[in-house]
């Protein structure tokens, strides 16, 4: 009987600033994680609206909570220097965005 592999990656985000998700891959190179991961979101989960400092903590002046990088481009950013760790995307607009894109 075979046992099933079990591969274990790490989500890397895409919010700004760029270091945090490079920081986040370099992590799973040296833990010799499977893969990393980001998503494709154009909203955040907060409403503007309620964007500040008296409901949330997250929240930095003059900051939004829609402050993605486009995965493509970040993706693309991240490549060189992802070594054995594959990239990938865990969540796509695909409503949005054109099948030539996807």
């Amino acid at each position: 009987m075979t046992h099933p592999r079990v591969a274990v990656g790490l989500g890397l985000g895409t919010s700004p600033p760029v270091w945090r998700p490079r920081t986040l891959l370099r992590l799973a190179r040296v833990m010799h994680l499977h893969s990393a991961w980001t998503v494709d979101h154009f909203l955040g989960f907060f409403p503007q609206q309620i964007w500040n400092r008296d409901l949330t903590w997250t929240a930095r002046p003059g900051s939004s909570p829609h402050e993605y990088f486009d995965y493509q481009v970040l993706l693309g950013h991240l490549a060189s220097r992802a070594g054995n760790v594959r990239l990938g995307v865990g969540v796509t607009e695909a409503l949005r965005r054109h099948p030539v894109l996807i």
